[in-house]
């Protein structure tokens, strides 16, 4: 009778035990997102990771690995451990579990950013062996270039922009508008026709007469001759950025070209028209947050995209690493073409 009883213990505990590796992870689902997909270098954001149990049964023990890039910064408690880009914990489930945790985090230079999902490990019923599950679940965070600290970039915009603005009209009066567009969502709500909205049923905007507004295009440069200077790079994305937000606060239309390869995605202001506003500035601060340090056509081929758009009266701000003495002849040549010289920015010198 003893024997019997030890052997269906024994056959029960078997049972108990195979099913518990067969569905250690069964229905166990995990996830990664965060507050933010935009941040600036060391703004604070959150991690949202939930693993959930959607199975009427107790899950007993999970360890997981979760994976990040590994120059994210999370703020964790003391019992956490945080190494070589892996967070590691254990946790149980009750039926139908949902488990939210949130983590702090901020990353401190430019670039772009992911977060790679978990590897889980489910217990079986007697602590033997671990079922290995991979949730894969690739996110990302991109992180903006900051603002150039260049103290007198703004002085220069300013001079050259004022040579510019002397014999144009700054002021948009309906009388001088061309024609209409359809609304993209880049133009202030301010260009929205109401009237021709009404007319054709959708969105439209004025389009004013360009030789009646004080329109640029920004020339971003990574190709230069020397070394490959990171740093003298990631300072001609940040004057971008401050280039850009120099012509938003002016409320002046710009054209933003740069030979620099945007990594992720295929920018929307690449074949854009002249814009201006928080979304069309955005899109530019996401492409300079993406971009990488491959030159993606040489400078002369940028230059001559710049050339067969360029009109009368449009000013050109060229940003490059260094002054080359090859740049001269480009610069000579939109001056002919546009009846203004070229404002040209370098992380060294400043301006021209």
């Amino acid at each position: 009778m003893f024997l019997l009883t030890l052997i269906t213990i024994i056959l029960i505990v078997y049972i108990i035990e195979q099913s518990s590796i067969k569905n250690a992870l069964k229905g166990i689902e995990y996830t990664q997102k965060t507050s933010l997909t935009l941040v600036e270098p060391n703004e604070e954001f959150d991690i949202v990771c939930i693993l959930q149990n959607r199975t009427r049964r107790f899950v007993a023990f999970l360890r997981l690995k979760e994976k990040f890039s590994k120059e994210i910064e999370l703020f964790l408690k003391n019992s956490e451990k945080f190494d070589n880009n892996i967070l590691e914990s254990s946790h149980y489930l009750m039926p139908r579990q949902k488990l939210e945790r949130r983590f702090r985090a901020s990353i401190p230079k430019r670039g772009r950013y992911f977060l790679y999902g978990a590897t889980i490990f489910g217990g079986d019923f007697l602590g033997i062996s671990e079922t290995i599950g991979d949730y894969s679940c690739i996110e990302e965070v991109v992180v903006i270039p900051k603002e150039s600290k260049l103290p007198d970039i703004e002085i220069k915009l300013c001079g050259y922009i004022g040579d510019i603005s002397i014999n144009r009209f700054i002021f948009e009066d309906p009388i001088l508008t061309a024609g209409f567009n359809d609304y993209t969502g880049q133009e202030p709500q301010k260009m929205i026709s109401w009237v021709q909205t009404a007319r054709v049923g959708h969105l439209m905007v004025k389009k004013y007469d360009y030789t009646l507004e004080l329109i640029v295009t920004v020339l971003l440069n990574i190709d230069y001759n020397g070394d490959n200077n990171e740093e003298l790079v990631e300072e001609c994305f940040s004057i971008g950025r401050s280039v850009c937000q120099f012509l938003e606060s002016k409320n002046i239309k710009y054209r933003f070209i740069t030979n620099a390869t945007i990594a992720g995605t295929r920018p929307i202001w690449a074949n854009s028209d002249y814009g201006w506003g928080k979304n069309y500035l955005m899109n530019i601060l996401e492409g300079l947050g993406r971009a990488v340090y491959i030159v993606r056509e040489p400078y002369e081929k940028m230059l001559d995209r710049a050339l067969n758009i360029a009109e009368l009266g449009v000013g050109h701000i060229l940003i490059t690493p260094k002054m080359e003495e090859s740049y001269l002849a480009g610069k000579d040549k939109l001056k002919e073409l546009t009846g203004y010289d070229v404002c040209m920015l370098t992380p060294n010198q400043g301006g021209e």
